[in-house]
């Protein structure tokens, strides 16, 4: 859900941190 949108985002450079947060966390 989430996770797929943080990893297929446009502007990822922010969301980099969160989405290796939400990777650890999933």
């Amino acid at each position: 859900g989430s996770l797929y949108k943080i990893l297929h985002r446009p502007n990822c450079q922010i969301d980099e941190k969160r989405r290796i947060r939400m990777a650890l966390d999933v």
